[in-house]
């Protein structure tokens, strides 16, 4: 009975990573095992230490191919964290428009797709572990999302052509805007909740969604309201939208990381909404896309003047106005880094799209691309400790 016993335990319970076929009911047993630190046992699993407690105690557990190593119990790439984060953008070299991945610092860079077509707008979810892109597919082009060794996964699956798609903060829902009239939409990451479609009575159409911190409201662009904005309060349902009195039209839209603020840029100028006072003022002028810094006090943006386009910061009160870049070459799609004390952006100083890195200053400006092929689209997050 007691061999038998053994057995359905043996057979209900959670193996470990570094031991698959030891598997016990207490500590005793765990300690009789050979476990030095049988303290962890839980749920019947036999643990070595609290590393393996937490799913790592050897580089042999961490699966990234980046040659993360185990530390303090989580699969963690050195290389990573000491070149400050990781680095999505596009390039050409294979004949198309593929995502590649670097550290912040240019090594290490490899491919992550290669499709036969031309991928678009990669981006990092919130965490890092994920990144979603749109790619063309029959009749139209849907937003993918993959991890660094593939899984690729089509979450819009639509013949429409979707467009801008934005992260919800906390990594769960993509929203973006598709569709003839263009409607703001919502789709679980995971593929399982479906499309929730933005349609309300009164617009004829919907565009730029954009998240708030909590991943509760939504903003977006209502045409028939004269580019008026409403906010989602609550939920992906839809219920509860209001509109906010805005700036006519509205070519972009982003909320502030601290939730307290919403700019917009209208007719080349940048405005920017104080949610407790509803009141938009004009900030910055001559203003093509724009990024808020993490801790909201600061944008970066790009300004063309004489047919040129410059990477440019300013106070979020449109204060300390600076080019960062003053190059006659084209300078442009900026992102801050994840601590926002430096900057990646992409330019054609050397004859072809290069990304290159500075300080937030405009300071030590460095090729990270460096190739021959056109590299475009950047995108930083900080390194993920999940071994994916």
């Amino acid at each position: 009975m007691r061999f038998l016993a053994l057995l359905f335990v043996l057979g209900a319970c959670l193996p470990t990573k570094r031991n698959p076929a030891v598997c016990c009911e207490t500590d005793v047993e765990c300690g009789a095992v050979g476990f030095d630190s049988p303290e962890p046992c839980a749920e019947g699993v036999c643990f070595a230490n609290t590393c393996q407690a937490d799913g790592c105690d050897g580089d042999e557990d961490c699966r990234d191919p980046a040659a993360p190593t185990c530390v303090t119990g989580r699969c963690r790439n050195l290389d990573c964290e000491n070149a400050g984060g990781e680095v999505l953008f596009l390039s050409n070299k294979d004949g198309d428009d593929d995502v590649y991945v670097a550290n912040a610092d240019g090594s290490s860079a490899r491919a992550l797709t290669s499709s036969a077509g031309s991928e678009q707008s990669p981006r990092w979810s919130p965490d890092g572990t994920r990144f979603a892109f749109i790619a063309p597919v029959a009749g139209g082009a849907d937003i993918f999302v993959a991890t660094r060794v593939g899984g690729t996964l089509n979450v819009t699956n639509t013949s429409e052509i979707e467009n801008r798609f934005e992260w919800a903060p906390d990594g769960s829902h993509l929203a973006f805007d598709a569709g003839t009239p263009s409607r703001v939409r919502v789709v679980r990451v995971d593929g399982t909740g479906g499309l929730t479609i933005r349609s309300e009575q009164d617009s004829v159409s919907e565009r730029l969604p954009t998240w708030a911190p909590d991943s509760t409201k939504l903003a977006y662009r209502a045409e028939s309201m004269m580019g008026a904005v409403r906010i989602w309060q609550g939920g992906i349902d839809g219920t509860a939208s209001t509109p906010l009195t805005t700036p006519q039209p509205i070519a972009d839209l982003k909320w502030s990381p601290n939730g307290l603020k919403i700019a917009a840029i209208s007719n080349q100028a940048l405005w920017v909404m104080d949610l407790g006072t509803g009141l938009f003022l004009q900030q910055i002028d001559q203003v093509l896309e724009f990024a808020w810094a993490p801790d909201s006090s600061t944008f970066v943006f790009v300004r063309e003047e004489t047919g040129n386009r410059d990477v440019w910061t300013a106070d979020a009160d449109g204060q300390g106005q600076r080019n960062l870049t003053s190059n006659p070459a084209i300078d442009e799609h900026p992102r801050w880094s994840p601590d926002g004390a430096d900057l990646i952006f992409e330019t054609m100083r050397d004859g072809n799209r290069e990304i290159y890195r500075m300080s937030r200053d405009g300071s030590d400006p460095t090729n990270l691309s460096n190739d021959s092929a056109a590299q475009s689209q950047p995108d930083w997050v900080g390194c993920s400790t999940t071994g994916l």
